[in-house]
């Protein structure tokens, strides 16, 4: 997908166009030789020029953006986001005061390389920028439910400014509205992680457990997440935090409160208990519905699909004949089993007949709560399919080997189901990958 570097630089060279850059210091290179003095100006040319040489320090530390992003900047975007009408705007004001912006960045410490990154992301990637103060946000109301002490504060606010800053460093491509993104894409903005954990690891002005956090933001407790797949013990306290809140915002974003809840009970053993637990507590002290959109119906066609995906599983098959093969069954199995546990739980029909919601009348309000838990489980069940093809490519319906017939047909017919109308759709998640 390329250098990685090169389109962050891409992305400094334009904002250069249409804003001041100044050398914040004397730029030199790496043989000490003075290539540009403090205080020139930096477009598009002269950033050209410096990058043809290995240079002493990162751009990044060199130069300052005009009206860069600063802590003031945070805070008056923080407050326009509280103010916004959201669903994430809506949970923080039914558990926080307005104050608690300028509470949550007060000591937020941004050198000027952090400033720099931050301010490309909030001149040419704005929903990304508002999207990480919304997980500050969100992640400090978390710590402060949670009791933890003002340190662990600061660090989960920070890792969550922090979080996605490795994505200005990918492919923009990636992220324009040109359809669903395909495996290659799907591998390169998993790196974002491992990119954002080493340029914050580089800056001294913050403590490891915030590029940690950073790190970790997209690992799952029971290993299902990237980019390493660890497990509860492996993982810190920040950034089970952070997982647990990127996940949440990110669905907030696209769906209701109610759809947040509905996912987090059909999520067991991928969070933090605790920190679930606080959320879950201020999700039911809010009053909010969303808009009534099924009927029966349509969440009985719901039911029947998943069922058949379900009850085909067994019919795969419990030996592989290659270690990858086995792999590749046991990560399926373990997932189908903790959805099945977790649909009982929900309240569904425990054989999954659409025969069996009868017991629940035509009461719309309990087929709205129903249809938002089908929904997000037919969503985890093409997360299971797309973190399959991503782990095991080999097994994909399409590769050039064939996969052995029983699970070749099972991932082939999911996919199949999981697409067609009009019982494809899931709760939505904002997550990229």
């Amino acid at each position: 997908m390329g250098n990685p570097d090169r389109y962050y630089v891409e992305r400094m060279t334009a904002l250069g166009e249409s804003t001041e850059v100044l050398a914040s210091e004397d730029i030199r290179s790496s043989m000490g030789l003075k290539l540009l003095k403090e205080g020139a100006r930096i477009d598009r040319r002269v950033l050209h020029r410096l990058l043809q040489h290995k240079l002493l320090r990162p751009i990044d530390y060199s130069v300052l953006v005009e009206n860069a992003v600063n802590r003031d900047t945070l805070i008056a975007e923080g407050l326009t986001l509280m103010g916004d009408g959201s669903e994430v705007s809506l949970l923080l004001n039914l558990s926080r005061p307005q104050s608690f912006v300028r509470q949550c960045f007060a000591r937020t410490v941004l050198n000027i390389a952090m400033q720099n990154k931050l301010t490309v992301a909030y001149r040419q990637r704005p929903e990304l920028f508002a999207h990480s103060l919304r997980v500050a946000l969100v992640a400090r109301v978390i710590g402060e439910q949670l009791r933890l002490d003002a340190e662990e504060l600061d660090v989960l606010a920070t890792a969550g400014l922090f979080h996605d800053i490795g994505e200005l460093h990918c492919d923009p491509a990636i992220f324009a509205p040109s359809g669903p993104m395909d495996a290659e894409q799907h591998r390169h903005i998993r790196t974002h992680p491992v990119t954002g954990y080493l340029i914050v690891k580089e800056m001294q002005n913050y403590q490891p457990l915030i590029s940690r956090a950073v790190f970790e933001h997209h690992e799952r407790l029971d290993g299902s997440g990237y980019p390493k797949g660890v497990h509860d013990r492996e993982l810190s306290r920040p950034g089970k935090i952070l997982s647990l809140v990127e996940f949440a915002v990110g669905l907030a974003q696209k769906n209701t409160l109610d759809d947040l809840h509905t996912a987090l009970k059909l999520s067991a053993g991928k969070f933090d208990r605790d920190a679930v637990g606080a959320l879950t507590a201020l999700l039911r002290a809010r009053q909010h519905r969303g808009a009534m959109r099924s009927d029966s119906r349509e969440v009985r066609n719901t039911l029947g699909t998943l069922n058949r995906i379900l009850s085909d599983w067994p019919k795969v098959g419990k030996n592989g004949s290659s270690a990858s093969e086995e792999a590749a069954r046991t990560f399926i199995a373990a997932n189908v089993d903790i959805l099945q546990r977790s649909l009982v739980r929900a309240g569904l029909p425990p054989d999954g007949a659409p025969e069996g919601l009868d017991l629940f009348g035509d009461d719309p309000t309990v087929f709205q709560e129903i249809d938002s838990v089908l929904r997000e489980a037919l969503y985890q069940i093409r997360q299971t399919i797309r973190e399959t093809a991503l782990r095991w490519p080999e097994f994909l319906p399409t590769a050039a080997a064939a996969p052995p017939a029983g699970l070749s047909a099972w991932l082939t017919e999911t996919e199949r189901r999981l697409t067609a109308p009009p019982a494809g759709a899931g709760i939505s998640s904002a997550e990229p990958s």
